[in-house]
C-alpha cells in the first residue's frame, strides 16, 4: 500500500508540475504592455548608431512635426560646419557637411508630412568625405536654421506667395509672377546669353592661346592680373597666355565665378557663402565678420542684379587670379568697376581667398 501511495504521489505531483509550466508559458505569450506606458506623437528617427570615441560622425537624425512646421535634427557627437541652400523652386534643400560621416542604419527617411516628405541622408567621399542631406518638400518651403552645440536644427515652413497686382500677373509652371518679377527675370535671361557667348569666346581664345582683341567700342579699357609676379601690364583687356594643360582647368574657374554670380544676384546667402574660404580677409574684415555685414545687405535688398564681363584669367598650379568687369545694381544704387579675385584649388573646388573692387 505503501508503494503504491507513493507512485500516486509521484504521479500527483508530475502532473501538476506540468500543468504550472503550461500555465506560465502561456501567460508569457500572452503578456502585453501596460497601456499607460505608451506615448503618443513619437518623433521619426533614422535607426541611430552611437559614435565611437574620437570619431566625428552624425549618429541620429530625429524629424518632430506639427500643423505647418516640421523640424529635423542632425544629431553628431561634435560640433560641426555646414552650407544650405535652396533649390528647386524652394521645393529641395540641400544640406552639405564636410569632413564627417553618418553611421544612420537607414540613409532614407520617410515622413510624408503636409511640408516634408523624405529626408535622404548620404555618406560621400568625392573630393574629401562629407555628408549631402537632401530634404524633399511637399510645396514651397522657408527655413531657419539653428546650431545648438552639435545639433543642427532646421525649421520648415510654408513659403508665403506675394499676391500680384491685377493686370499684371503672368503664370509660369503654374506659378503667378507679377510685373517686376517678370521684368526681373528678363534681365537675368538677356545676362545669361551674354555670359554663355562671352564663355564661348573666353574658351576659344584659350585653345588658341592668343591674347584677346581691342575692347568693344564704349568699354573701359583693364589692366591685366595674372599669378606671375613680374609679369609687365598691358592697356587693354585680354586674356593671360596659358599652359594648353590648363585650358579644362580655365573653363572650370568661369563656371565657378557664374554660379557665385547667381548666387550673389538670387540672395541666396548660404550658397554664396560656400565660395569663401574660411582664411578669407577683406579689408582686415575675417570671413566671418565680413560675411555677416554680407548678409545684412542680402537682407535688405529688394532685388539685385549683377552683370560681369571681359573675364582675364592666370593660373599657375593651385593658385589662379580673375579679373572682370562689374555692374551691381540694387534698387536705386548702382556702380561699376573692376573686381579683382584671388582662388585657390581645394578638395571642394576653387575658393576665394581674396577679392578687390576699383570703380570705373
Amino acid at each position: 500500500m505503501n508503494n503504491k501511495y507513493t507512485k500516486s504521489a509521484v504521479l500527483q505531483n508530475l502532473t501538476y508540475a506540468i500543468i504550472c509550466s503550461f500555465l506560465l508559458n502561456l501567460t508569457g505569450c500572452a503578456s502585453a504592455p501596460d497601456a499607460g506606458s505608451t506615448t503618443s506623437a513619437a518623433p521619426k528617427v533614422s535607426g541611430k548608431s552611437e559614435p565611437k570615441p574620437g570619431e566625428n560622425i552624425i549618429f541620429d537624425v530625429k524629424v518632430e512635426t506639427a500643423k505647418n512646421s516640421a523640424i529635423i535634427h542632425f544629431i553628431a557627437n561634435e560640433p560641426f560646419k555646414y552650407t544650405a541652400s535652396m533649390r528647386d523652386k524652394h521645393r529641395l534643400l540641400f544640406i552639405e557637411i564636410p569632413n564627417i560621416s553618418t553611421s544612420l542604419a537607414k540613409e532614407e527617411i520617410s515622413v510624408n508630412h503636409e511640408l516634408l516628405e523624405k529626408v535622404f541622408v548620404n555618406n560621400v567621399w568625392n573630393k574629401g568625405l562629407r555628408v549631402e542631406a537632401e530634404m524633399v518638400l511637399k510645396q514651397a518651403s522657408g527655413y531657419e536654421l539653428i546650431m545648438n552645440g552639435a545639433v543642427l536644427s532646421i525649421r520648415l515652413t510654408p513659403k508665403a506667395r506675394k499676391k500680384a497686382k491685377k493686370g499684371a500677373v503672368l503664370k509660369l509652371g503654374g506659378e503667378e509672377l507679377d510685373s517686376k518679377e517678370v521684368h526681373r527675370l528678363k534681365e537675368e535671361l538677356a545676362s545669361l546669353k551674354k555670359r554663355e557667348e562671352l564663355i564661348r569666346v573666353q574658351l576659344q581664345k584659350a585653345s588658341t592661346n592668343q591674347p584677346t582683341g581691342k575692347p568693344k567700342e564704349g568699354a573701359s579699357p583693364l589692366k591685366s592680373v595674372s599669378a606671375q609676379p613680374n609679369q609687365p601690364k598691358r592697356g587693354k583687356s585680354f586674356l593671360p597666355e596659358i599652359d594648353p594643360q590648363n585650358k579644362e582647368e580655365t573653363g572650370v574657374i568661369v563656371e565657378t565665378i557664374e554660379q557665385w554670380r547667381h548666387a550673389w544676384q538670387s540672395k541666396d546667402f548660404f550658397s554664396y557663402a560656400g565660395f569663401y574660404l574660411d582664411t578669407f580677409t577683406h579689408k582686415g574684415q575675417g570671413r566671418d565678420a565680413w560675411l555677416l555685414s554680407k548678409k545684412d545687405k542680402f537682407a535688405k535688398a529688394v532685388s539685385i542684379t549683377v552683370e560681369i564681363a571681359n573675364i582675364r584669367i592666370s593660373t599657375d598650379h593651385n593658385l589662379a587670379t580673375v579679373v572682370f568687369d562689374q555692374r551691381y545694381r540694387s534698387g536705386k544704387y548702382q556702380d561699376v568697376g573692376t573686381k579683382a579675385i584671388t582662388m585657390i584649388k581645394t578638395n571642394d573646388g576653387w575658393k576665394i581667398q581674396s577679392e578687390n573692387w576699383k570703380p570705373l
